[in-house]
Parts: C-alpha cells; structure tokens; sequence
C-alpha cells in the first residue's frame, strides 16, 4: 500500500505532527495558558486568547480538559463559555488547576446566567481548595431550575466545603433540582457528622429524590465512627 502512494517507512514518510497540536474541528480540547512572555505586551481586546486554543474557533468541542489554568485562566473560561463558545461541551475537567474561590465563583455565576444552554454532563472540579460558600451558591442557581440541566456527575473531592456545603447540597436534592444526578464524590472534603448525616438522609429515605443515582462517595471526612456505624442500613452504592 505505501509504494502504491510514493511512501515508504523509515525513508520518505511525512513528519509526525506536533503532539500538541489541537485541531479546530476535534471534539476535545486541552486547556493551557501561553507563558508570561507570550503576553506581555498583548492588548487584551475583543479578539484576544489567555489560552493557546482560541475557544472561539472549537465549535464541535465535548470534552475540555484544563491543565494548571489557575484563577486567570478559569476566569477567562467562564468568560469564552459565556459568549457561547464551545455550546456542544458535555464534559468540563478542571481538577487540579487551583481555581480556588475566585474561579469557582466566576465559574458558577456563569453557569446561572446561562441557564439551559451549558449541557454539561460531567463536570469535575476536584482538588481546587474551593470552600463551601461557592457550593453554596451553586446550589442557589440549581434551584432555579435552569442550571446545569443535565447535570449527572458532579465530582468535588478533595475540597473544603464542610458542612455549609454537603448541607447545601442535601437541601438542594432534597428540593429536586438534582433528579438526573447519577454519581456524587465529597470524599475528602472537611464535612463533619451533621453534613454527612444529612445526604445519608437525603440519599437512603423513603422518598427517592436521585432515581438514577449509582454511587454517594462520603469517604475520608471527619465523621466520627460511631457516626458511621450508625447509618444503617446503608446501601451499596453509598460509600462512606
């Protein structure tokens, strides 16, 4: 076959593309902010990108990675998505990219503002030091009804949200405004007894609230054993 079109291993094959290439009409996108020289200088106007992809130009995106975009960068991305760059994505992967309290707050406003054009399905936020007040407010904008529609993975492990945010969250399943959620991890996140009480509560009742709910991942907070000893029966698929 490759004599056939003039090619032959080893001897006149094309170069390798560039592995960190991203193609404009591809359906995943890697997040990374140019480096300091590249910016100094730059007029940030209407046309201008703090990443090196232009989001304006990644209309078929489903999938975003970030990789160490940091506050800026989350900023700048709450930003693009509230143009309505990228209205395809079903899949934004920010953890490990210290957006802290600064980006989760930009993040979620836009998230509110937007209401049912952001079809997000999985959105992971893991390892991001954000503290309960902006679950909080997340969960303010999940009760108009609008946010995060199609909401069904929602993975804030390794955070600070404590009580204030797993009662938050309780609340707001309480409410239905979390029906299609299927997999919830507050694993390492600083919650005490009353928190995790709560969605075990939420979670195990007679009334379910999450039909579709597979797995509740509670692990490795500060809840004391006889707390944990104590919420029986306890089903499979809520870990803690």
């Amino acid at each position: 076959m490759m004599r056939r079109y003039g090619v032959i291993a080893g001897v006149n094959a094309p170069p390798a593309e560039d592995g960190d290439l991203q193609r404009e009409t591809g359906k995943h996108v890697v997040l990374r902010c140019k480096k300091p020289e590249e910016l100094v200088g730059v007029v940030r106007g209407r046309n201008f990108s703090l990443f090196t992809a232009d989001l304006r130009r990644f209309k078929n995106v489903e999938t975003m990675k970030g990789d160490n975009i940091g506050i800026e960068g989350c900023v700048f991305l709450a930003l693009m998505l509230r143009q309505g760059c990228c209205p395809r994505l079903t899949s934004l992967n920010l953890g490990w990219n210290r957006i802290k309290k600064v980006g989760a707050d930009r993040l979620f406003d836009m998230f509110g503002k937007q209401g049912g054009t952001i079809l997000i399905e999985h959105l992971d936020l893991r390892m991001n030091h954000i503290p309960g007040q902006c679950v909080k407010k997340l969960c303010r904008y999940f009760r108009s009804g609008t946010t995060l529609m199609f909401l069904k993975v929602l993975d804030l492990r390794q955070n600070m949200i404590g009580d204030e945010g797993a009662l938050a969250l309780s609340h707001c399943v309480l409410g239905g405004h979390l029906k299609g959620l299927t997999r919830l991890y507050v694993n390492a996140n600083q919650i005490a007894d009353q928190g995790v009480l709560s969605l075990f509560r939420v979670f195990t009742g007679e009334t379910v609230f999450c039909p579709r709910i597979e797995c509740v991942n509670v692990r490795d907070n500060l809840t004391k054993t006889e707390t944990i000893r104590s919420m029986v029966p306890c089903p499979i698929f809520f870990q803690s």
